[in-house]
């Protein structure tokens, strides 16, 4: 088998992923999981839940303040929410970790390191300062989002959670219900393309998507997602320059420089491909394996065969039973051979020379 047939192979087997892994990361997101992401991944990372309030110095509850989860290490926003009429939050599929939970509404804000490493953290926020009502309408929240309904976005929180369950029917309908109570919902769109996408409804998913980023331009994810949707497609060029754009917003989820990896390397930009799946799997802190199977096919078109088994054994170590264990078995063989025959290739001529 050539190098480019087992390269075509591996694109398949990749671009077979669904869209799940975006989609929980909008709940969270560390691995990012939008803002944890599309494919197999729910049930890759052992995850748990951050639930809390947010309240004024003198107690009172505070609606509608956004609630960001900070990685420790790098600093970036994992996931993100909007506490409720009575102050309180939840953000779900959060991997084990250490974190910064921070809460702003307009000038004022909350911060608290949390310790996930045992389990779910329950946390209470109170802000550091008095709120203005009138003026607190900051850069901090987007003017799309700030504009959604607490009764929506509670709905949409649900729709997330029985997502991450696997509920995809009552995902759909409490993703719905959020739209019929405000219809320009960017999130709450993002998610229902997701579901209608992997529901093999491609049209109206990508509809959805592409509303979502016209009613907020600045929705990283809504771009992962749609990129990810154009991959499942084989619409490399539109997927990759959709992608291009998610990143410049949101440079820092993985999801984005993941999907940007399949695109290019289904494209033949092999050096590409591997920067880009470097960078998915630097974000993410090497919690999504099958990145590990991006890598090694955009190794063998550079004729890297070495590097290449190591990656597909990571991966096989990592997964031996996973989705794609069966053909990186197969395109680890290939590999394997491609190394034997250029170790033979090169005692020959040393032979020769001698």
């Amino acid at each position: 088998m050539s190098n480019r047939a087992v390269l075509h192979t591996i694109v398949v087997c990749t671009l077979t992923l669904s869209l799940s892994l975006v989609a929980q990361s909008q709940s969270s997101s560390t691995q990012p999981v939008t803002d944890q992401y599309f494919g197999a991944a729910a049930g890759q990372v052992s995850t748990v839940a951050v639930i809390g309030s947010v309240n004024t110095i003198d107690g009172r509850p505070l609606d509608e303040a956004r609630v960001e989860l900070h990685d420790i290490t790098t600093g970036s926003v994992v996931g993100h929410t909007y506490s409720r009429a009575n102050g309180s939050f939840a953000l779900y599929n959060v991997p084990r970790g250490s974190y910064e939970i921070v809460a702003t509404k307009g000038v004022v804000e909350s911060r608290e390191r949390v310790d996930l490493a045992m389990g779910d953290a329950n946390v209470s926020l109170k802000v550091n300062g008095p709120v203005d009502d009138a003026g607190e309408r900051g850069a901090t929240v987007s003017v799309s989002q700030y504009r959604v309904p607490a009764k929506a976005r509670k709905e949409y929180e649900k729709a997330q959670k029985a997502f991450s369950d696997g509920k995809m029917d009552e995902a759909m309908t409490r993703a719905n219900k959020a739209l019929q109570l405000y219809e320009n919902f960017a999130e709450a769109l993002t998610l229902r393309g997701i579901l209608e996408v992997n529901a093999n409804n491609t049209q109206q998913g990508e509809a959805d998507l592409q509303k979502a980023i016209q009613l907020d331009s600045n929705y990283g994810l809504a771009y992962f997602a749609l990129g990810a949707a154009f991959n499942r497609q084989q619409k490399f060029d539109d997927a990759a320059r959709t992608l291009e754009r998610g990143i410049s917003v949101k440079p820092d989820g993985w999801q984005g420089h993941f999907e940007l990896s399949k695109a290019t390397l289904a494209k033949g930009d092999f050096k590409a491909a591997l920067k880009s799946a470097t960078a998915a799997e630097r974000l993410c802190q090497d919690a999504y394996a099958p990145i590990h199977v991006v890598k090694a096919h955009a190794l063998l078109g550079l004729k890297q065969y070495q590097p290449a088994v190591a990656e597909l054994e990571r991966y096989l170590n990592r997964e031996p039973q996973g989705d794609i264990a069966e053909s990186a078995r197969k395109t680890l063989d290939q590999a394997k051979s491609f190394v034997s025959s250029s170790n033979t290739a090169k005692s020959t001529t040393a032979s020769g020379t001698n």
